[in-house]
């Protein structure tokens, strides 16, 4: 998707807004939870957000929200994460919690794999969002703790920027769930090994 067609989508996104809000953020929802569209859905948020005023905001976060709940975790993984390097980390932090005043696994999963694509900018998202919403904390740290398993080096970063923005109670909760999730799949494979025996 080209510059000037993300600036016309935006202006269409923006006209469509001030006329109905729910109605444009559940037709984004459904872009953004599109893995064909999600990317360029992502980037019409961006622009839309950086131009526009409160109704846009307002369904850019209902939308983020919606397609958090309703898209696999790797799609609205992928949105999170672009729009939180991207300038619309406003509107990730308010979904985040919206969403995960629905369906806190939901929230999470997604965040566990943003925190994979890009840790830094997810971690200061999200330091930001427990900081609006401390009900966020446990979702992060779970999210983070998926990372953990998945990819050391990005959850490092994320564990860093969250432990520096002031939000280590999170850091600590994502580390104790990631070791108790690979003693648990240790003591899995245990048991196997001496059932087998």
């Amino acid at each position: 998707v080209g510059d000037g067609q993300i600036v016309a989508s935006a202006d269409v996104f923006i006209v469509s807004a001030e006329t109905d809000v729910k109605a444009t953020a559940s037709a984004l929802a459904q872009a953004l939870s599109d893995s064909t569209t999600g990317v360029a859905a992502a980037e019409t948020i961006t622009e839309a957000v950086a131009i526009g005023g409160e109704g846009v905001v307002e369904a850019a976060v209902q939308a983020l929200a919606e397609s958090i709940l309703d898209a696999n975790a790797q799609v609205s993984g992928e949105a999170i994460a672009y729009l939180s390097e991207n300038g619309a980390a406003a509107a990730v932090s308010q979904a985040l919690s919206l969403a995960a005043g629905k369906d806190s696994v939901a929230v999470a999963q997604s965040l566990g794999e943003a925190f994979v694509i890009n840790g830094v900018s997810v971690a200061e998202v999200a330091a930001e969002a427990i900081k609006q919403d401390s009900s966020l904390a446990e979702a992060v740290a779970q999210g983070l703790a998926q990372a953990m398993t998945s990819n050391s080096e990005a959850s490092g970063e994320a564990i860093a920027t969250i432990c520096a923005a002031g939000q280590t109670s999170a850091a600590a909760s994502a580390i104790a769930n990631a070791v108790n999730a690979k003693n648990t799949v240790a003591a899995i494979r245990g048991d196997y090994t001496s059932i087998r025996r």
